[in-house]
C-alpha cells in the first residue's frame, strides 16, 4: 500500500476556504443579479431608497429637476415624491424617435410607493410628460463622453 500523506488544516486555512467560498458565493449572486436586471424597470418603495444615481423626483406640479443630463449608459430614477400614481412617455409629437423609442421609453403606470428606473443608451434629446398632470414634463440629454459632435 502507498503511503497517503494526510494535511492538517489549521484555523488559518479554514479562514482563507470559508473567505473564499464567500466570495465566490457573493460573485455569483451578485453576477445573477445584474443579469436579471432589465434597462426598463420599475423599483418598489422608491421612498426609501436613498438614490445614488442620477433620479428626477416628480411632485403634482412639476419635476425636479426638470431637466437631466446624463451620459450613454446611465439609468435614471423617476420618483414619485408626491406620493401619487405616475406614468411618464415620450411626446407624442416627438418625432425624433420611433414608435419602438417611444415604446421602450414609457413607464407604464408607478405608485408613490415606486420608481421608474430606467436607462439610456442612445444619444439624443428625450421629452418626456406626465399622462396624469400635463404640467410635469422632464428633459433627458443623453450624450457619449469624449465624442465629437457637429453643429450644424
Amino acid at each position: 500500500m502507498e503511503d497517503v500523506k494526510r494535511h492538517k488544516f489549521t484555523p488559518k486555512h479554514l479562514f482563507i476556504i470559508l473567505t473564499l467560498t464567500l466570495i465566490i458565493s457573493g460573485l455569483s449572486f451578485a453576477g445573477g443579479l445584474a443579469l436579471s436586471m432589465r434597462h426598463n424597470q420599475k423599483v418598489s418603495d422608491s421612498t426609501q431608497v436613498t438614490c445614488d444615481e442620477v433620479c428626477v423626483s416628480l411632485y403634482s406640479d412639476r419635476a425636479s429637476p426638470d431637466t437631466v443630463t446624463v451620459n450613454s449608459g446611465e439609468f435614471i430614477r423617476f420618483n414619485s415624491a408626491d406620493g401619487e400614481k405616475h406614468n411618464l412617455t415620450l411626446g407624442s409629437d416627438d418625432k425624433h424617435h420611433s414608435t419602438s423609442a417611444i415604446d421602450e421609453y414609457s413607464s407604464g403606470d408607478f405608485n408613490g410607493d415606486e420608481a421608474w428606473r430606467v436607462q439610456f443608451k442612445e444619444d439624443g434629446t428625450y421629452s418626456f410628460k406626465d399622462k396624469y398632470n400635463d404640467s410635469i414634463r422632464v428633459n433627458v440629454i443623453v450624450y457619449t463622453k469624449d465624442k465629437d459632435y457637429k453643429i450644424n
